[in-house]
């Protein structure tokens, strides 16, 4: 596994192990809300125009306020900026992005990505190609005459606390930077729930209700069934990078899916604002009779130990019973947020084969 993968890695199951559990919130339509489950975003019919409200991921203030409209309203609200829908040409600098515009068929707006080695979206790649969207490299170092040559009206990046780069003089010249914190959700529909906002973005919100919707019927059915199974498994998430084990906290995101899947995580009980860090010694007496490993990052059993041969002592790995998406990262960081139905549905084959709806695995395999 290539360094920068660990990167990602840990940036995501660090985000993901920051937020408190919470159940939906049940959008109130009556108030104008759209928003059900996600709790870092917010969507608010108004008389002729929609809020958006996008919440700081580290202290849940207001950190973004915008009006989504066809045409300026005759009263802006204070401190709001305008963002006329639909929006035809935007940068879109994270997988997730990409993911869910491709689910509202929405690729044709994207004019700029975020190294398009890491994209597996074949429309996108095709734009890339004859020039349409263009590859702006590592979002840290984009350089801001591409971005100024992509003449895009809006960039979405994804918000890890750091602002966006030449983000004063891209404002300066007209540019609406938007940042995102799907990665804080700690519920995976309130992290597909996303898609409501690039479907408001874009002009396609009915389409964009509809598919969640979908995603959500589905998701819950799939909960409901396994809340019943009365022998749990139990699991570990994560893997080693450099010296210390880093794996999700118990009201994370992957570990709500570990659970929601019949699964037993095994730090399910820690607490805390940052990912589970354990040496090699704590991990092995923590997990001598662990029943499964999911999420090493590596796509087998030899390039685990190349990495650190200690890692064969992990009974799951002892048993063959390591599984993961690594086989198709690319499509797996891509669609899994806006499709956590399909992880939902992996999961169980794993866990619970016996109760599986399906015996082909949407993004993962076992690791051999």
């Amino acid at each position: 596994m290539k360094w920068k993968s660990f990167i990602v890695f840990l940036s995501l199951l660090i985000a993901t192990a920051c937020a408190k559990s919470a159940p939906s919130k049940k959008a109130n339509v009556e108030n104008g809300e759209i928003v059900e489950f996600a709790e870092h975003f917010e969507l608010i019919q108004d008389s002729g125009y929609v809020r958006l409200h996008i919440l700081d991921a580290e202290n849940n203030s207001l950190k973004f306020k915008a009006i989504l409209a066809k045409k300026v309203p005759d009263s802006l609200p204070k401190d709001y900026i305008f963002i006329q829908t639909p929006v035809k040409r935007m940068i879109a600098l994270s997988s997730t992005h990409i993911g869910m515009l491709s689910k509202l068929e929405g690729i044709n707006t994207v004019v700029g990505v975020s190294n398009k080695k890491y994209i597996n979206n074949s429309e996108l790649l095709e734009r890339t190609a004859n020039g349409k969207a263009i590859d702006l490299g590592d979002e840290g170092m984009i350089p801001m005459e591409s971005i100024v040559r992509s003449k895009a009206e809006l960039i979405v990046y994804s918000d890890f606390g750091n602002s966006f780069p030449h983000e004063d003089q891209l404002k300066k010249l007209g540019f609406i930077i938007l940042p995102n914190v799907d990665w804080r959700e700690e519920q995976p529909l309130g992290k597909a729930e996303w898609i409501k906002l690039y479907g408001y973005l874009i002009g396609k919100e009915k389409e964009s209700i509809q598919i969640f919707n979908s995603i959500k019927e589905k998701y819950l059915l799939l909960k409901t069934e396994m809340q019943a199974v009365s022998k749990r498994p139990s699991v570990i998430s994560g893997n080693l990078i450099g010296d210390s084990w880093y794996a999700p906290n118990g009201k994370s995101y992957n570990a709500q899916l570990i659970v929601d899947a019949g699964g037993e995580y095994v730090y399910s009980k820690t607490k805390g604002t940052g990912s589970i860090m354990r040496s090699m010694e704590q991990l092995l007496s923590e997990n001598n009779s662990t029943d499964y490993w999911i999420n090493p990052g590596f796509k087998s059993k030899k390039k685990i130990i190349q990495y650190n041969p200690k890692l064969k002592l992990v009974k799951p790995f002892q048993n063959n019973q390591v599984y993961c998406y690594s086989n198709r990262m690319n499509y797996f960081w891509e669609m899994s947020a806006i499709e956590p139905h399909l992880v939902l549905e992996d999961l169980i084959l794993i866990f619970h084969p016996e109760k599986a709806r399906t015996k082909n695995f949407n993004f993962y395999k076992r690791i051999n």
